[in-house]
């Protein structure tokens, strides 16, 4: 006797299936989650970035008060072609975005916010399966494992990274973005304080960004092309230290790599189609991006948010999880934010990248056109969440 399937089976092990899982907990819906295989342990020195909308969303579903230290909200952000200044009064920072209540984004360490998910959710635990199989006969999707265990569903919700196994198996294509950029990831302290100031300075190797976590200690994101990433995180966290203080400049005082440095290879991509029958891809499974708009997580969490009010309408009409109109609404309601900000982050990146000469003359002057009015409000409120994507948890409500 096969035994009645799942509505949904989650896949994914990372911040954004612990995110889907929780929401899945309260959405009416049966599921069951299919965690990925654990590898190797690995210490996750990393920070992610959460604009205003993100932490609404995480307050509702519980999240946001039980994280054991509080997030550093950013009020500032600063932004510079070029190294720092070599002039005596010549301006840096250039480009400035401030906004005084709300904060426009926190960063949280992802140790934290993975410990605070943990503590709220009160669902099935993940099982620790490595999918070998999709297929999909009528309405039923059946997915394989490498012991040969099947699993039955409506719908299946995958979750598992930038090189999505179930994408691939799937057959939905992921077009790749040439950047040969690997970014340095550490930790870092500093002199002066960061005064809730996000930095981020377009060099011509990539970008070098700071975001702060506390007053004097910051997350470090520097892009650059992969073999001199590899040569500096070879030379230790000293060589690290003085290239950045060279890159960056003085106007924190003297920075100092307080961490391990990671090496995070930079490989962004576009996925053309986010769903399959039976389907839906969610987080870098959808959208890989480059991080210097730190934008990442905050597009999973709008991938969860309207998924949520998606599976709302399709219950209060009384349809199975695996109805097309769900993933036809995740479609429509997802393609003009993930299309932009790929569009936006692929663009950005090779323009305000490039060495000196005629086009990195025209971006600077492309720096003017973005500090002006209007367009520098409209970026600021982009920047904040809810403007692309307007779920119903990015407005601290739970559509449940």
């Amino acid at each position: 006797m096969t035994k009645k399937p799942e509505d949904i089976i989650l896949i994914g092990g990372g911040l954004t299936a612990k995110c889907l899982a929780l929401m899945l907990s309260h959405s009416g819906y049966s599921y069951r989650w299919l965690g990925l295989p654990k590898g190797a342990a690995r210490r996750d020195s990393r920070t992610t970035s959460i604009h205003h909308a993100g932490m609404k969303m995480l307050s509702a579903l519980g999240v946001w008060d039980n994280m054991s230290e509080p997030a550093c909200s950013i009020h500032t952000i600063a932004v510079a072609k070029g190294g720092p200044p070599h002039k005596t009064g010549q301006k840096d920072w250039p480009l400035r975005w401030y906004n005084d209540t709300p904060a426009m984004a926190h960063i949280v360490r992802n140790t934290v916010l993975s410990d605070a998910l943990d503590a709220v959710y009160r669902g099935p635990a993940p099982l620790e399966v490595d999918i070998t199989s999709f297929d999909r006969t009528g309405d039923i999707t059946r997915l394989t494992d490498a012991n040969g265990t099947d699993y039955h569903c409506h719908l299946a919700v995958a979750c598992d990274g930038s090189a999505s196994t179930i994408r691939s198996l799937a057959r939905l294509k992921a077009v790749p973005f040439s950047v040969k950029q690997t970014a340095l990831v550490s930790l870092l302290t500093t002199d002066r304080p960061l005064h809730q100031t996000a930095y981020q300075r377009f060099l011509s190797g990539g970008p070098l960004a700071i975001m702060p976590t506390a007053d004097y200690e910051g997350s470090l994101v520097w892009s650059m092309p992969d073999e001199a990433a590899h040569k500096l995180a070879e030379a230790g966290a000293a060589a690290v230290s003085a290239a950045l203080q060279t890159s960056f400049g003085d106007g924190l005082g003297r920075i100092t790599i307080s961490d391990d440095v990671l090496l995070w290879p930079l490989k962004p991509a576009f996925m053309p189609m986010i769903t399959a029958p039976g389907l839906i891809l969610a987080g870098d499974a959808a959208h890989a991006l480059h991080p210097l708009a730190g934008m990442g997580f905050n597009l999973a969490l709008a991938d969860i948010a309207e998924l949520a009010d998606c599976l709302k309408t399709a219950r209060s009409r009384g349809l199975s999880a695996g109805h097309l109109s769900i993933q036809q609404s995740y479609t429509a309601k997802r393609r003009a934010e993930i299309i932009s900000l790929t569009a936006v982050t692929q663009s950005v990146n090779w323009l305000f990248s490039q060495p000196d000469g005629l086009l990195s003359s025209l971006t600077e002057l492309g720096f003017v056109g973005l500090g002006a009015l209007p367009l520098k409000n409209k970026l600021k409120q982009i920047a904040m969440g809810g403007q692309l994507s307007r779920p119903t948890l990015f407005s601290g409500i739970m559509p449940f």
